[in-house]
């Protein structure tokens, strides 16, 4: 949300001493790793920590667009999970062009990786033709339905 402000997306703060976000970000993975080494010596099955699981983190990059090897349009989402058990929904409501009615795609993924893609393949036949905008809202949720990440983005249908 913060990132969201006016001034802060392009690094220029307010507050110039204030560290950017690349320094926080890096800052803060140190740390994750030091706090995990800790918390995996205290307790090896996660579960049985006082706390329970630890709590499932979902950051969603920035969808693109690229055209797969048939001339479909594909919507690529990088996505990055921590804590996952088991696997997490991401729901895309996309619009392409005019339209007026935004289509609803859903995959499940296991966020295998530090850096997983998720890839949407867009019907619209002007998504084929290109030469439009695309509207993609992304939602990643929990097993519970419960929404752990939102974006939303509009790019060119390339």
């Amino acid at each position: 949300m913060l990132a969201a402000q006016p001034g802060q997306s392009d690094e220029n703060f307010f507050d110039p001493s204030h560290p950017g976000w690349n320094e926080r970000d890096h800052r803060l993975q140190k740390l994750y790793v030091t706090v995990g080494k800790e918390y995996d010596r205290l307790w090896p099955d996660r579960y049985a920590s006082p706390g329970g699981n630890s709590p499932i983190v979902v950051d969603a990059g920035l969808p693109r667009t690229r055209r797969g090897s048939a001339g479909e349009l594909e919507l690529l989402i990088p996505l990055r999970c921590r804590n996952l058990v088991g696997s997490v929904e991401v729901v895309l409501r996309v619009t392409v062009g005019g339209s007026e009615s935004p289509t609803e795609l859903r995959q499940f993924t296991g966020c295998t990786s530090n850096r997983t893609l998720i890839a949407f393949v867009l019907p619209s036949p002007e998504a084929r033709k290109g030469g439009s905008r695309v509207r993609a809202e992304v939602s990643v949720l929990d097993d519970s339905g419960a929404i752990l990440t939102q974006s939303l983005a509009n790019l060119p249908a390339r």
